[in-house]
Order: C-alpha cells, then sequence, then structure tokens
C-alpha cells in the first residue's frame, strides 16, 4: 500500500497509535511542520511526520 504524501490530523494520529490532541499541540507549538488549507483544514507532510517521530524515538524534541 502507498503511503500517503500527506496526512490529516486524524490520520497522524491514527498512524502514531496517538490522540489527536497530541498531535494539534504539537502543530500549535510549532514543533511539527503542517500545512493549512483554507482556515481549519491541517495537512501534515508524510516527511515532515516521520522526521518528528524519528526524534521522539532518540528521546529529543524538534
Amino acid at each position: 500500500m502507498e503511503q500517503p504524501s500527506y496526512y490529516s490530523v486524524d490520520g497522524a494520529a491514527a498512524r502514531l497509535d496517538v490522540h489527536p490532541n497530541l498531535i494539534y499541540r504539537e502543530v500549535k507549538a510549532g514543533r511539527l511542520p503542517h500545512i493549512k488549507v483554507g482556515r481549519k483544514v491541517i495537512r501534515i507532510p508524510r516527511q515532515a511526520l516521520e522526521a518528528w517521530e524519528q526524534a521522539q524515538l532518540e528521546g529529543g524534541r524538534q
């Protein structure tokens, strides 16, 4: 199965098995790069999510 280029907040949370509120917190804090589409829609690039995940595994925060 091909991985998406962008994840929704719910999709990113599902991939990481975390609550969507964690994704929103990281986006709001500027630690998780994202693209805002319109006023409400947030999309997270796959590469940004993978980099954030790797940083968490290494024990640091981005």
